[in-house]
């Protein structure tokens, strides 16, 4: 082809290009152009392995998501770490068969898939719930590496088949397509909505198996994050309840804006499990609630559906109105230009268009059940009263719906008194490390203060106030601070804690060693040192899912308490964390 030839195909190629790029944006600017389950900015394909088993799909999708972001992309989706390029790594909706042989601390089972290593591809074997690392070789020579794969809805022992959608740096996600061989474990789960929804993840087990489980996951967690000798670890069984349904007194469903033409309203539920974006499954009744927050829940639903259908018809009429405002005013113009046409161009119409009408943008919702001691309340603004009882304390707490609070009354009890039970406990004769770690505490030594850190609304610090001499509750929250305060005198105990609102670090700051002598009950941070000597104070510790920071166990390892009592709800940061103390 000569150099004119050559230059009029890149100019057809160039323009074409142009005329593609446009319609989309034509389309995209005039609504009209839709993804189904398409995944926010990062542009990546969606859709649990159930709901795109077809290949027509798959591809349509690929369609949509090039047209989405304009560009060209690979057949592997990669962004945030999603199925990088690695030759090793999986391919998107690659299946794959494997044996489950352990449980990760989401519920999810853990599996290993044989193949042969690669440059650039995931580290093989360095995700939760036991070691991979590389393999043997094959036959040919060929070295061989055992790659992890989560795969939720599945128990140990069992052989399934699993679409994988997602490679992270130690391991690959995927979803359950088959159950080829069932473990003996596998009960039928109460909620017909367990595989769709996820707001659950072990109900295909038994109780038990659960509780076996869930204490195994602790302990690797102390062993392969923690760095502890297995036997050297005391974790002992799992402590729970007789109710393993109708607990929880707290739901937050959720639903999407409506349709604004018909004021239909989707689904009202929880995010489906396995979905990459927004993508609810309809909950009409959920298990683990209390019978009173479901019949709540029954009357909330035809109550929003109710709302959304009065909204959308009063919008319609109000824009109807706005259009027959308009049409009269042109009305009006159009006749008096016909009675007096020399004025009508000389003044402007005494009657203007009428301004368009605000109406608000629909959105969708996430809404609010919660049961307390005198009912179900779907206010998060309204105040509420809720008494928790255990062996060792007998609280009442007023808070507002909307706010953190243990939702499972019959474990927080359990709970509250494992953790003061172990933070009065005296040091013990002939224990070194605690005596140690008092600064050389004399032995059987009582502890009399008590901090509690990531307090909250003041849970373990009231709960343990009669029986120490002082106590202090730090919370970055200021609301959950002042609720603190207030239930501190509601339940008669305004003297004897203080509340700071901060980080968890800046507790230290209150408490630090000074030659301050004034009583800690005044409430100013500067008197409270005097009061927490170190060698007789026990630390809680209940921070959130990220654990503590490397700053605060720094200002804890330097305060040096006699106890330090670590509760937590992610026993992988806990155990991180116990490895630096």
């Amino acid at each position: 082809i000569n150099q004119e030839e050559r230059e009029k195909d890149h100019l057809l190629m160039h323009s074409l290009f142009v005329v593609a790029a446009t319609t989309m944006l034509h389309a995209r600017l005039a609504g009209s152009f839709h993804i189904r389950r398409a995944a926010a900015p990062s542009g990546r394909l969606v859709g649990p392995a159930a709901r795109s088993a077809s290949s027509s799909r798959d591809r349509r999708q690929s369609v949509a998501v090039f047209a989405s972001t304009g560009r060209r992309r690979s057949r592997r989706p990669r962004s945030d770490g999603v199925l990088p390029r690695g030759e090793g790594a999986f391919e998107y909706h690659e299946e794959v068969e494997l044996r489950i042989t352990d449980l990760n601390h989401m519920g999810e089972g853990v599996g290993r898939v044989t193949r042969p290593a690669a440059k650039g591809a995931p580290k093989p074997g360095g995700g939760e719930g036991g070691e991979g690392g590389e393999g043997k070789n094959d036959e040919s020579g060929t070295a061989l590496a055992n790659y992890v794969v989560f795969v939720p809805n599945t128990a140990p022992g069992e052989v399934v088949r699993a679409r994988v959608w997602q490679n992270k740096k130690t391991h690959s996600v995927a979803d359950l397509i088959e159950v080829k061989e069932a473990s003996p474990d596998r009960i039928e789960p109460k909620c017909p909505l367990v595989g769709e929804c996820g707001g659950c993840q072990y109900q295909h087990l038994g109780v038990e198996t659960q509780r076996h489980w869930k204490r195994k996951q602790v302990e690797d967690g102390l062993v392969k994050i923690g760095g502890l000798e297995r036997g050297a670890l005391a974790v002992g069984p799992v402590v729970g309840s007789k109710e393993h349904f109708g607990y929880r007194t707290k739901l937050t469903p959720h639903h999407d804006k409506p349709d604004k033409e018909t004021g239909e309203l989707g689904p009202v539920g929880f995010q489906r499990k396995g979905a990459r974006g927004v993508n609810l499954v309809d909950v009409p009744h959920c298990p683990i609630a209390t019978p009173e927050v479901n019949a709540r829940l029954a009357d909330l639903r035809l109550e929003v559906r109710a709302a959304a259908h009065e909204r959308c018809a009063r919008d319609r009429q109000t824009l109807q109105d706005h259009a027959q405002a308009i049409t009269e005013a042109a009305t009006e113009a159009e006749a008096a230009t016909e009675a007096a046409p020399e004025a009508a161009a000389t003044e402007p119409s005494r009657r203007k268009a009428p301004p368009k009408p605000e109406i608000r943008k629909l959105r969708g919702a996430t809404l609010l059940l919660r049961h307390h001691r005198d009912g179900v309340e779907v206010d998060p603004n309204a105040e509420v009263f809720e008494h928790v009882r255990g062996e060792l304390f007998d609280l009442t707490f007023k808070f507002r719906a909307g706010e953190f609070f243990q939702n499972n009354p019959f474990v927080v009890p359990l709970m509250v008194d494992h953790v003061v039970g172990q933070a009065l406990k005296p040091l013990a004769h002939g224990d070194q490390a605690l005596k140690t770690l008092a600064q050389g505490g004399p032995a059987n030594q009582k502890l009399t203060s008590l901090i509690d850190t990531y307090c909250g609304g003041g849970l373990f610090c009231l709960a343990a106030a009669k029986h120490f001499d002082n106590c202090a509750g730090i919370e970055i929250s200021e609301l959950n601070i002042a609720s603190a305060k207030l239930n501190a005198g509601l339940n008669g105990f305004a003297d004897k804690c203080v509340f700071f609102a901060g980080t968890a670090e800046d507790i230290f700051k209150a408490v630090a060693p000074s030659s301050a002598t004034s009583s800690p009950r005044a409430g100013k941070a500067e008197d409270v040192a005097a009061a927490f000597a170190p060698a007789g104070t026990c630390v809680v510790l209940d921070p959130p899912r990220k654990g503590c920071s490397e700053a605060f166990l720094a200002q804890l390892c330097a305060f040096r308490p006699a106890r330090v009592v670590y509760v937590s709800c992610d026993p992988s940061t806990q155990a991180r964390d116990a490895r630096y103390l």
